[in-house]
C-alpha cells in the first residue's frame, strides 16, 4: 500500500468512502478509454466550449424560429391542443422510469481493479477474529472516472487513483474496504470505540404485524452505523444500544420504519 504496487500479483486494497446515487441515464455505456491528465483537461475544455456554443445558438435562434416554424414549433403546439393533450410533452412517466443506481466512491491503494473481477467487501465492523462476519463477495460490474457530474467508463483502474465502482449495491450501505482476499484483509473503515454503548432501549413496533420490518430496519441501521448495536435477549425483547441520548435521537431518524416506538 505504501508503494502503490500496480503489478498483476499485487493484492487489491481500496477504501470506499461513500455510496453515491446516480440516475441510470448518466450510466450509459460508452467507449472505454484510459485517459491521461492532458486528455482529461482537453476533454473538459471541449465540453465547456460546447456549452457556450449551445447557449449562444439558443439565444440567437429563438427570435428567428418563432414566426417561421409551423410544424415543430413548441410555442404553437399548446394553442392547437386540448388541456389533456398538453400533458403529453411533460413526459412525467419517462422521467419516473429513470431509476437511480448506487455506485461506490473509492480510492485504490494497491493492485489493479478490472471489470468482471471478483473481490470481497469488508464492512466497518469486520474483524479478523470473526472472518465469516461482515464480509461479502461481489463482482465488479463497472468502473468510472468521475469528472464533475460526468462519468467516464473505464476497463481497469491502477493503484493511486480515485474512482467509482459498480456492483456494490446491496453489498455495502455506507463505507467499507475492498480487497482481493477473503482472509487477512485490512479493515480501513473500522472504528475503534473507546467504551461500550451506555444507552439500552427496548423497541417494538406499534403494529405487531410489522415486526419483521422493524427487525430488518434495525439490522440495516447496525450495518450503517458502527456505533449502534442490536441484540435480541433471551426473553425475546429487541434492544437497541447507542452511545448516548443524542446518538439515540439520530438513530431514530435513520430508521427506515418510523412506526418504531
Amino acid at each position: 500500500m505504501v508503494e502503490f504496487d500496480k503489478s498483476e500479483g499485487a493484492p487489491v486494497t481500496a477504501y470506499v468512502s461513500k455510496m453515491v446515487a446516480v440516475p441510470e441515464s448518466q450510466l450509459k455505456k460508452t467507449q472505454r478509454v484510459q485517459l491521461t491528465a492532458e486528455e482529461m483537461r482537453e476533454l473538459g475544455r471541449q465540453k465547456r466550449i460546447e456549452i457556450v456554443r449551445r447557449l449562444a445558438s439558443e439565444n440567437a435562434g429563438d427570435p428567428e424560429n418563432k414566426p417561421g416554424v409551423d410544424d415543430t414549433g413548441p410555442a404553437d403546439a399548446p394553442q392547437d391542443t386540448t388541456e389533456g393533450d398538453q400533458e403529453e410533452p411533460k413526459k412525467a412517466p419517462e422521467e419516473a422510469e429513470d431509476k437511480e443506481h448506487l455506485i461506490g466512491f473509492a480510492r485504490l491503494y494497491s493492485g489493479t481493479i478490472k471489470v468482471g473481477q471478483e473481490l470481497y467487501v469488508l464492512g466497518p465492523k469486520y474483524s479478523p477474529s470473526h472472518p465469516d462476519q461482515h464480509i461479502h463477495k461481489f463482482t465488479v460490474t463497472d468502473l468510472y472516472y468521475m469528472m464533475g457530474r460526468d462519468l467516464q467508463v473505464l476497463d481497469e483502474v491502477p493503484a493511486g487513483n480515485v474512482f467509482a465502482i459498480g456492483g456494490l449495491e446491496g453489498k455495502l450501505l455506507k463505507n467499507g474496504t475492498l480487497c482481493s482476499v477473503d482472509r487477512g484483509g485490512i479493515n480501513l473503515a473500522g472504528i475503534g470505540l473507546g467504551a461500550a454503548p451506555i444507552v439500552r432501549v427496548a423497541v417494538e413496533p406499534k403494529n405487531p404485524s410489522q415486526l419483521n420490518k422493524m427487525i430488518e430496519g434495525l439490522r440495516l441501521l447496525e450495518q450503517a452505523d458502527p456505533c449502534a448495536e442490536y441484540i435480541v435477549q433471551e426473553s425475546g425483547e429487541h434492544v437497541l444500544l447507542t452511545a448516548g441520548e443524542l446518538h439515540l435521537e439520530v438513530t431514530n431518524r435513520l430508521l427506515l420504519y418510523p412506526s418504531i416506538s
